[in-house]
């Protein structure tokens, strides 16, 4: 049994689950993790996962991982956001 996971089929099976979204971003040159079109892949945050776990959670396990402090700037976007979607939800409700 190896004990090296399948990186590449694990972020295959999160992408086809929501989990995460792949995306290709165009590089000026080629660098490491480049692919053959002279692109990157990058991920992000996947509707699923922003359901079943939030943004928040995701920022302080990443911290956590890292061992830093979660950056204060990603979560002051996130209680704007949070702000900004119940105010429009209470003036949905009103109709």
């Amino acid at each position: 049994v190896s004990e090296t996971p399948d990186i590449d089929g694990l972020l295959e099976k999160f992408v086809s689950q929501d989990y995460l979204l792949r995306d290709k971003i165009e590089e000026g040159e080629e660098s490491a993790g480049t692919s053959e079109d002279g692109k990157v892949i990058a991920y992000a945050m996947g509707p699923r996962a922003a359901m079943e776990v939030g943004r928040r959670q995701v920022v302080y396990f990443c911290s956590n991982v890292l061992d830093e402090q979660p950056d204060p700037t990603m979560l002051a976007e996130i209680d704007e956001d949070d702000e900004s979607s119940e105010e429009e939800e209470e003036e949905g409700g009103e109709e």
